[in-house]
């Protein structure tokens, strides 16, 4: 998967740099024939608005990209295109290691009444 809405990625660090909170962040798809995975996009990525709580996640942490946009700039001088990452929302997503809880029976029920 590439960087856009609704791709998954992991959010590696945050820093803050010249005054903004950014999140190293990348993505990753399948390889088609086999079981594994490539990376396929890599870049540090500004955070505002409501994506700036990315900085209290753990490192690690996988997000589902919400609203971003993307802007570049080519400098004359250098003779290089720059180009910026803004990232406004996002979803967090449940650990992959998350073991999930049996349901609880439900209040005034035996467990000599359950059918299993």
């Amino acid at each position: 998967m590439s960087m856009r809405v609704n791709a998954y990625a992991t959010v590696w660090e945050t820093r803050e740099h010249n005054g903004f909170i950014e999140a190293r962040m990348s993505t990753r798809r399948k390889v088609k024939d086999s079981d594994d995975y490539v990376q396929d996009w890599s870049d540090w990525v500004t955070l505002a608005g409501d994506a700036r709580r990315i900085a209290e996640l753990p490192a690690r942490s996988r997000i589902k990209v919400g609203d971003f946009a993307v802007t570049n700039k080519y400098d004359k001088e250098k003779g290089k295109l720059y180009t910026n990452y803004t990232m406004y929302s996002f979803e967090e997503t449940a650990p992959r290691n998350a073991a999930s809880k049996p349901a609880a029976p439900a209040a005034g029920v035996h467990e000599d009444e359950l059918p299993f």
